[in-house]
C-alpha cells in the first residue's frame, strides 16, 4: 500500500512539478502526510484528464483501504485510464 501511494506521489509530481502536499521543513513528514489534504491535481493543472486525476487521487488516499490493493491492481487500472485518454502504454 505504501508503494502504490509513493507511485501516486511521483506521478503527481511528474505531472505538476509540485509535491501533492505543500510540505514545510521541520514538520514530521509522516504525520503531515496522514493529516493534511492533497492539493487537488485538477486545481494545479486543469488540462490533466479527469480519469488520470481520479487515478492519482486514489493512489494518494491516506487510508490504505482506499488505495489500490497492490501494484497489479494499480497497473490494471492505469492501463484502463491510458485507453480512456488515448495513450498507449
Amino acid at each position: 500500500a505504501v508503494d502504490t501511494w509513493a507511485i501516486g506521489a511521483i506521478l503527481y509530481e511528474c505531472l505538476t512539478l509540485q509535491l501533492p502536499r505543500p510540505y514545510q521543513k521541520g514538520i514530521d513528514p509522516i504525520r503531515f502526510i496522514m493529516e493534511s489534504e492533497c492539493v487537488p491535481l485538477d486545481k494545479v493543472d486543469t488540462s490533466i484528464p479527469r480519469e488520470l486525476v481520479r487515478f492519482v487521487h486514489k493512489s494518494l488516499q491516506p487510508e490504505s483501504k482506499d488505495r489500490f490493493a497492490d501494484a497489479k491492481q494499480m497497473r490494471g487500472e492505469l492501463e484502463l485510464v491510458a485507453k480512456e485518454i488515448g495513450v498507449d502504454l
